[in-house]
């Protein structure tokens, strides 16, 4: 569950030779915006109802999973954002929010994205999902081109309010070795 306060996850340390990253995880004193003109944002928006509900609050809440150079900074990243209706016992309008940015100053590409929307069983939650693939073919040169896949990236609104986040993404081909920051929180993506 995603806590009141939001919640970070961020790489500190990577030893290469031994295959062992360092993680840090909490609270957030602030979220990182990422912002510049070399980083490039794409959005996209899903909206659907499920019929019959009565709705009682609405809420939203966003993860956005970022892919980092060693000196930390963006690559490439995947936000979702959902909001949703609840009342207790199901969840009704809901709709997703997604961003894709890059850095194209150090030649990434967006090749796929991809936004969908879910609803459980009965209404039983709400579930917004995005897919990447970014791809640089100077990053490594004249290696083999580095990709950076996002097979998913998930947020699930809940009939109590409360959210819950997943993903799963991946670098291959990178010769400098990349890592993984996880974002997450209640209300509106302050990107």
């Amino acid at each position: 569950m995603v806590p009141a306060s939001g919640w970070i996850i961020r790489t500190i340390a990577i030893d290469v030779g031994g295959c062992r990253k360092l993680f840090e995880q909490g609270t957030p004193t602030a979220f990182s915006i990422d912002r510049s003109d070399s980083i490039s944002l794409v959005t996209d928006t899903q909206s659907g109802t499920s019929s019959g509900v009565a709705a009682a609050s609405t809420k939203s809440a966003w993860q956005r999973v970022i892919w980092r150079d060693p000196f930390g900074v963006l690559t490439n990243a995947v936000m979702v954002q959902v909001n949703w209706t609840y009342n207790g016992s199901t969840v009704s309008g809901g709709s997703t929010n997604g961003a894709w940015q890059l850095n194209t100053a150090t030649a990434w590409k967006l090749d796929t994205k991809s936004l969908t929307q879910l609803y459980g069983p009965g209404s039983s939650y709400y579930r917004g999902q995005g897919t990447a693939t970014f791809s640089n073919s100077q990053f490594c040169h004249p290696l083999p081109v580095v990709h950076t896949y996002y097979y998913y990236v998930r947020m699930w609104g809940h009939p109590n309010g409360t959210a819950t986040r997943d993903q799963s993404s991946d670098s291959v081909d990178d010769c400098i070795t990349l890592h993984i920051d996880i974002e997450s929180n209640y209300g509106q993506w302050p990107g």
